[in-house]
């Protein structure tokens, strides 16, 4: 197929035609097998209807096997069909309202809770293959040696980033803070951002304008950026000074943040190991005011009783 075909083939798609998939699809065309062709114009023609389908659903509509739908991820330069579909789904998401992310998952998704449950932990799986100890170890030593920290997420993101800021403060804290939109406060809290400060955002499709306005203002104060988000190259991977990927797949119209919140167990677990002697001091006196206030409603010697 020449170019002139291939772009008018783009041209009136329903795949972007900045998508990354359409790129790779651009480049590889001409050499995939009449079959790949079929599952790669699905892939154009109808991109919100297969983003969400398992393999076997993808080579039915298509009309060719399963194994020919994963040999076309393989030639596009993907790891497997799942990868390629995170990134399908990646770049669909944020052009997508929930309620049109609700009426997808009605028509494709199953109400079976093992399913949903399995989609989590093929979450946890990709999560467990990209997130290597050299991107904790460069996480970790950074948030060690900042002065302050700075949570933030919004909407969907909020839950992973107090859950962060509250397991934060327990090994490192009172230089961990949680930046919130109430009472206006986070234009304050942000002029006094600096270069020996980190901040952590959580954000997935679609993104909030107003973390990526706060990560770019911090990077321009000389502070650092760790962004948590669905892939590397997603408006706030392109702001961060180091970014964290996480799957978030999901059978529901949000997006799943399992993988978020476990890269901040990962994260609290390593602090905690490193800064051992800080953390066994701040937890000491927690406990101590935990006696004191009686704020547990049984103490750990009875627990297993």
């Amino acid at each position: 197929m020449n170019t002139e075909v291939m772009n008018q083939l783009l041209q009136e798609a329903g795949l972007p035609t900045d998508h990354p998939l359409a790129q790779r699809l651009r480049m590889a065309f001409d050499r995939l097998s009449p079959g790949q062709q079929r599952v790669a114009r699905l892939l154009l023609e109808s991109p919100y209807d297969v983003a969400f389908l398992p393999v076997a659903d993808v080579g039915r509509r298509a009309n060719v096997s399963d194994s020919t739908v994963v040999r076309l991820a393989s030639e596009l330069g993907y790891s497997g069909y799942p990868e390629l579909r995170q990134e399908l789904q990646g770049g669909l998401l944020a052009r997508m309202a929930p309620i049109d992310l609700l009426e997808q998952r009605l028509r494709t998704d199953t109400h079976d809770p093992s399913a949903i449950i399995g989609l989590e932990i093929q979450n946890l799986k990709l999560l467990q293959e990209s997130l290597t100890s050299e991107v904790v170890d460069t996480a970790v030593e950074r948030l060690l040696s900042a002065e302050r920290i700075f949570v933030l997420g919004m909407r969907s993101g909020f839950g992973v980033a107090h859950s962060c800021w509250h397991l934060f403060q327990q090994v490192l804290g009172d230089s961990v803070e949680l930046l919130t939109l109430f009472g206006g406060s986070l234009a304050d809290r942000l002029a006094h951002i600096n270069s020996g400060d980190v901040m952590i955002i959580f954000t997935t499709p679609r993104y909030s304008r107003q973390i990526l306005q706060a990560a770019r203002y911090a990077r321009r104060r000389g502070a650092d950026v760790i962004a948590v988000t669905d892939r590397l190259l997603s408006p706030a991977g392109r702001v961060a000074w180091l970014t964290i990927p996480t799957p978030i797949r999901s059978t529901s119209f949000f997006p799943s943040s399992v993988a978020a919140q476990t890269v901040v167990n990962v994260l609290v677990s390593e602090l905690a190991r490193r800064g051992h002697n800080r953390a066994a001091e701040r937890l000491s006196r927690f406990e101590e005011v935990a006696d004191e206030f009686d704020l547990f409603l049984e103490d750990r010697k009875d627990q297993h009783e």
